[in-house]
């Protein structure tokens, strides 16, 4: 009795002039052409076929519910999610499809997003993160021309999956960062213009797996024509280093072009044509392997560029070439044993040969 009479009370002096108990905001329901300001969700596929889709502004969630944000094409210059200047936004659980760009802002300036549980399908661009910070987990981006483009911006993404894009992710200034993730028959995987870190990811399938200026640790790259190529022309270069990752299956798993400086530590390299190579044309490259293991590759080491510095390598069973890099600079510590041709080592003094 006497909770109720609590209740009573409280709700009477609420009424007098008290504070009044909180309700529940009610999300909007999103349609086409909306421009939202306040929480907002789909109650079902929303099928846009002419001019963008959804326009958030302010600080909002767009909750998809599962739900598919369809637009006129990939062709077209629809953008699905338009975020806009100094936004804030969090956009989750469904499905955007079928647009020029699928989140993004066309006027090119900052906002701040976070994306969760969304998957991009078959548009131009699934997502372009512009100047601000821009997260992502547990997303998938698939079959879109571009994946994901970072401009300027600190992009993160995280346990996310990108498949059948013609370019997986690319990065023009900025931080892109790639962890926990799954890169599957993208022809192209990471293109990187200025800073990337790929960690404990899996590259699997494609032309070219990772291009430009970037730190790959604890990652997985295989079935690619062509792994990481360090390339550049005086005096910019890009400056590419690996740690702990394996390379499986690759035409050329590793090489440098042109400028190209390239560190590769502790890591292994199976059944690729050739683990490290120097492309034709490559003059005042930066070299460094250091600590790995090259086991049954058509050729382990081959290098025809002085100053490639060696330390530590393990060649072991290569059909051809073990270490063939003469006018290499023997850090020591290399060995090579049961390779195809002999000398096991050129360039360098190796033990077990």
């Amino acid at each position: 009795m006497r909770r109720v009479l609590f209740v009573l009370v409280t709700a009477l002096l609420a009424v007098l002039g008290g504070t009044a108990p909180a309700r529940a905001s009610t999300a909007v329901v999103a349609t086409c052409g909306a421009t939202l300001t306040t929480d907002a969700h789909l109650t079902g596929d929303l099928s846009c076929p002419a001019g963008d889709g959804l326009t958030l502004s302010g600080s909002v969630t767009l909750d998809l519910r599962g739900f598919r944000l369809i637009g006129p094409g990939r062709d077209s210059t629809a953008i699905g999610v338009i975020v806009t200047t100094e936004s804030s936004v969090t956009v989750r659980n469904g499905r955007i499809q079928g647009w020029g760009v699928g989140l993004g802002d066309p006027d090119q300036a900052a906002f701040t997003a976070a994306v969760r549980g969304v998957t991009f399908a078959g548009n131009g661009t699934g997502l372009v993160a512009i100047f601000d910070t821009t997260t992502v987990t547990g997303s998938r981006f698939v079959a879109n021309t571009t994946g994901l483009t970072s401009f300027f911006a600190f992009t993160q993404v995280s346990g996310s999956t990108f498949a059948r894009n013609g370019l997986a992710a690319g990065n023009s200034e900025g931080l892109l960062t790639i962890t926990d993730s799954r890169l599957t028959d993208n022809p192209r995987g990471v293109s990187c213009g200025d800073g990337c870190t790929i960690t404990r990811t899996t590259l699997r399938y494609g032309t070219t797996a990772l291009t430009g200026g970037m730190q790959v640790v604890d990652s997985v790259i295989a079935n690619y024509s062509r792994g990481i190529v360090s390339a550049g022309s005086f005096p910019l270069s890009d400056v590419v280093t690996v740690t702990g990752t394996r390379f499986v299956g690759n035409g050329t798993a590793t090489a440098v072009d042109g400028y190209g400086v390239l560190t590769v530590r502790s890591s292994t390299f199976r059944d690729n044509v050739v683990g490290f190579t120097t492309l034709p044309g490559s003059e005042d490259v930066s070299v460094l392997l250091d600590g790995n293991r090259f086991t049954r590759n058509g050729d382990g080491i081959l290098s025809t560029v002085a100053g490639v510095r060696l330390r530590a390598n393990a060649a072991v069973r290569n059909l051809g070439w073990g270490i063939h890099a003469p006018g290499a600079v023997d850090l020591g510590g290399n060995t090579a044993r049961g390779n195809g041709r002999s000398p096991q080592c050129v360039g360098v003094v190796c033990a077990g040969s």
